[in-house]
């Protein structure tokens, strides 16, 4: 899986663009690895709505990876219990395709403070370069790809559940339809 992973972000670092479905192969196979080595830390699950055709939809290569990385490690790792990461894709609209990424762990805040208490220096570049690579394409007409957040999750009762992104692609406008999954082993 390691190398397969390797290969597969080699080939995405020579092109600008990859198809939907190749980026969520390529983030399967980051997933599988990253549950591997922190075992019981979390659980994963990829739902693909089968209406919607990802080997047609062209998004910036490494868009998604970023972001679910974000969700392992300022959102999943620093809890004391196990954590989700859900990656959905789903028709959005007539002609809009959304990717939403979302984790039940400690929030955008709680990490910010974490982050500001140990006076880390480290800077995040992912989605930065991530959402700069997006604006590039879109000035170019290439693609029209929408960002939502992250954006912190609350329940009823305010209190934050965890960190979402929602990615909305162009498509042909799939129809809604019954979803598929892929999940973590069960541990």
């Amino acid at each position: 899986s390691f190398a397969k992973l390797i290969r597969k972000n080699l080939d995405a670092s020579q092109s600008d663009t990859t198809t939907l479905a190749e980026e969520l192969e390529r983030l399967e196979l980051y997933l599988i690895l990253e549950h591997m080595r922190f075992k019981d830390k979390f659980r994963y699950q990829v739902e693909r709505d089968p209406a919607v055709d990802t080997t047609r939809v062209r998004i910036p290569a490494m868009m998604l990876q970023p972001y679910v990385e974000n969700s392992i490690w300022h959102g999943i790792l620093p809890m004391d219990r196990q954590g989700t990461v859900r990656i959905q894709v789903h028709g959005h609209a007539e002609d809009r395709i959304r990717v939403t990424i979302s984790d039940d762990g400690i929030g955008l805040t709680e990490s910010f403070n974490r982050k500001a208490a140990t006076a880390s220096d480290h800077i995040s570049r992912g989605i930065e370069i991530t959402k700069g690579r997006t604006d590039v394409l879109r000035n170019l007409n290439l693609s029209d790809i929408r960002i939502q957040g992250p954006e912190e999750v609350r329940g009823a009762d305010g209190i934050v559940t965890g960190t979402r992104v929602m990615i909305d692609l162009p498509s042909a406008g799939p129809t809604i339809g019954e979803v598929g999954s892929l999940q973590s082993p069960v541990t």
